[in-house]
C-alpha cells in the first residue's frame, strides 16, 4: 500500500464519496419499512435498493482500481460507507419481513390479494437482498484476507467426498472453487504449465 494514491483512485473517491455520503443519509431519514400502504412502500423501497446498488457498485468499482491500497484511510473510508449502506438495506430487509408476516394476513382479515401482493413484494426485496449479497462476497472491504471460513468439528479438515454437500450447503465456497478452475484455466490457455 502507498502512502499516496494513483491520480485514477483519489478522482474516484472525490467522484463518489459526496454522493454516497448524501444517499447515505437519505435512507437513513426515509425508512421505506415505515411508509404506509404497500404501493407507498414499493415505491420507497425502489429508492433504497437504487441507493444501494450504486453503493455496492461503488465499492466494486473501487475495489477494482484500489485493490492494492485498501488499507488506505481514504479507501477504508469510502469502502466502509458502501458498506453501511449495503447494512441498512439488509437490516430494514429483515425488520420489515418481520413485521409485516403475510402468512398471519388472512388471521387478519385481509384478503388473499393482499396476502399475494404482499408475498410478491418480499420475494422481490429478498431477490434484491441476495443479488446484492452475491457481490458483496467478492469484495474486500479492507480486511486482511477474503477468504471462506467454515467451522468443523475439531477443526478436522472437510473430506473430499463431502464437497456436494458443503458446496450446497455453502453456495460460497462453489463459486469461490469456479472462480479458481477458471483462472487455472485462464492461466493454461495463456501458454504457461499446468500444475501436475
Amino acid at each position: 500500500m502507498a502512502d499516496e494514491l494513483k491520480d485514477e483512485i483519489v478522482d474516484f473517491i472525490e467522484t463518489s464519496y459526496n454522493p454516497l455520503s448524501k444517499e447515505h443519509k437519505f435512507i437513513k431519514e426515509h425508512d421505506w419499512t415505515k411508509a404506509e400502504g404497500l404501493k407507498k412502500r414499493e415505491q420507497e423501497h425502489g429508492l433504497s435498493a437504487m441507493i444501494t446498488d450504486r453503493a455496492i457498485k461503488t465499492a466494486k468499482d473501487l475495489y477494482k482500481i484500489g485493490q492494492a491500497d485498501l488499507g488506505h484511510k481514504d479507501v477504508k473510508k469510502t469502502m466502509a460507507l458502501c458498506l453501511k449502506v449495503f447494512d441498512l438495506y439488509e437490516k430494514r430487509y429483515h425488520s420489515y419481513t418481520k413485521s409485516q408476516n403475510w402468512d398471519k394476513f388472512l388471521d387478519e382479515g385481509k384478503d388473499l390479494k393482499e396476502v399475494e401482493d404482499e408475498m410478491t413484494f418480499q420475494n422481490e426485496i429478498r431477490g434484491q437482498l441476495n443479488g446484492f449479497k452475491r457481490v458483496m462476497r467478492d469484495i474486500n472491504f479492507g480486511q486482511d484476507n477474503n477468504k471462506i471460513e467454515i467451522r468443523t468439528y475439531k477443526d478436522i479438515p472437510i473430506p473430499l467426498s463431502m464437497s456436494a454437500q458443503i458446496e450446497e450447503k455453502f453456495p460460497e465456497v462453489k463459486q469461490k472453487m469456479e472462480k479458481l478452475a477458471e483462472d487455472v484455466t485462464t492461466k493454461t490457455k495463456r501458454g504457461r504449465k499446468k500444475n501436475t
